[in-house]
């Protein structure tokens, strides 16, 4: 290393940056690499088969081939620890951050990561290019067609895996961010973390469903240890499933190799770590990461495993033909989030879920927050229950508790 680029080595580790710049700095870098790279190898290639055109395409082929399966890309970043560090100094704000072997053991496991990931991204590069030369060879071109053709191709080849870098490297990154988050808080003897997703348009179903579900920390700690222990890319994937539906189950009904982000392909869900407690307000009892903020009315962990929250507005104010607060106590609302026995999409509106508890309520949540309720009038249950399959989709129905009406309703229509 020359003194000028020492220096500027030196002069950039002063100056902080927080671990969004770090990591976009880090995806737009090796993005780059991975573009000229495989530019300068494509670029090759087809020098190598203007030269040879000539050849009987049977043999040109076999030569091709043979270059072909020189054409790799490298994922093996070096400055992983930096990130790590970051990531781990975000999440663990609060605890404080201290570094141990598991972290160590984490940084090498996204270092594995990356290195899995381009061994194998490699070989279905190899067969795609191979695939597209083999279609322009049977086309009978002619050479300055066929370097027309290919130049094409290729740019469209160099594309796909810049674009596959920055995919792959902001799923690694943010497993990693969540994987820190365990480390640095198990050290702590955290208990318990809660599943914080973006909730906007672009919130995917399986995020809607986990976004404030209370998960134990046993169950993320036996994961988070998998994944850092995989040895080859299929334990990795195997550690950690992806979802593309919802999950409406209970959380102790979560899958062994499911519970930490990311969930899916650029996914923007996180867990963080809270402590449980009761809080009573107004002579309400709950159970709760927190006691109710000023603008929301309760805050209560349901049977579900989910914290759920009825804001101000809505419980008074909101546009409901009979205002909330009118409709039931906030007493009864927790007991039908204490006795859930049924949920399922909604019929209407694919982003909020429908519910009925043992005392008759339907209740409908959109993420964590509860949208509106309609408790039994005269007690009739079974009015409800009915409002609650008419408008529930029928075959995503979830049961949580049998009971004689959802035993009737599932087996004899």
């Amino acid at each position: 290393m020359n003194e000028k680029r020492l220096l500027k080595e030196l002069l950039k580790s002063k100056f902080d940056k927080d671990a969004g710049e770090i990591i976009d700095e880090f995806l737009r870098e090796n993005s780059n690499l991975v573009g000229s790279h495989l530019e300068e190898k494509l670029a090759n290639l087809l020098i190598f088969i203007n030269k040879n055109f000539d050849l009987e395409l049977d043999e040109l082929m076999g030569l091709v081939t043979s270059k072909i399966k020189g054409i790799d890309i490298a994922l093996n970043p070096t400055n992983l620890e930096e990130i790590y560090q970051k990531l781990a100094l975000l999440n663990g704000a609060v605890l404080g951050v201290s570094f141990d072997g598991q972290d160590f053991r984490a940084i090498e496991a996204m270092r594995r990561g990356f290195y899995w990931a381009g061994v194998e991204y490699s070989q279905k590069f190899q067969e795609r290019l191979k695939s597209v030369i083999r279609s322009v060879f049977n086309g009978e071109l002619a050479r300055d067609e066929m370097a027309a053709a290919l130049k094409k191709a290729f740019e469209g080849e160099i594309k796909h895996g810049v674009s596959y870098f920055a995919g792959l490297g902001d799923h690694i990154i943010s497993q990693a961010q969540n994987v820190s988050t365990i480390t640095q808080a198990q050290k702590y003897g955290v208990k318990f973390y809660k599943v914080v997703a973006r909730m906007d348009s672009r919130t995917s179903e399986i995020c809607r469903c986990m976004h404030g579900r209370i998960i134990p920390a046993s169950h993320l700690e036996n994961q988070a240890n998998k994944i850092i222990n995989a040895k080859n890319m299929s334990e990795k994937k195997a550690a950690a499933m992806w979802m593309s539906g919802g999950f409406n189950a209970k959380t102790s009904d979560l899958p062994h190799n499911f519970g930490l982000p990311p969930y899916h392909f650029r996914c923007r869900s996180e867990v963080v770590p809270v402590w449980i407690d009761e809080y009573k307000v107004d002579g309400v009892k709950m159970r709760a990461t927190k006691a109710p903020k000023n603008d929301e009315i309760l805050r209560h962990i349901d049977k579900m495993g989910v914290e759920r929250v009825v804001d101000k507005y809505n419980y008074i104010k909101g546009k409901h033909t009979t205002p909330l607060y009118k409709k039931a106590k906030k007493e009864d609302i927790i007991k039908a989030l204490n006795s859930i026995n049924e949920i399922a999409p909604n019929k209407k509106n694919k982003n909020r879920l429908n519910s009925f508890s043992d005392n008759g309520f339907f209740i409908v949540f959109n993420g964590d927050r509860i949208v509106t309720f309609i408790p039994p009038k005269n007690g009739n249950k079974k009015a409800i229950y009915n409002y609650f399959k008419q408008n529930s989709i029928k075959d995503k129905r979830e049961v949580i508790k049998w009971n004689l009406e959802n035993l009737k309703s599932h087996f004899m229509g």
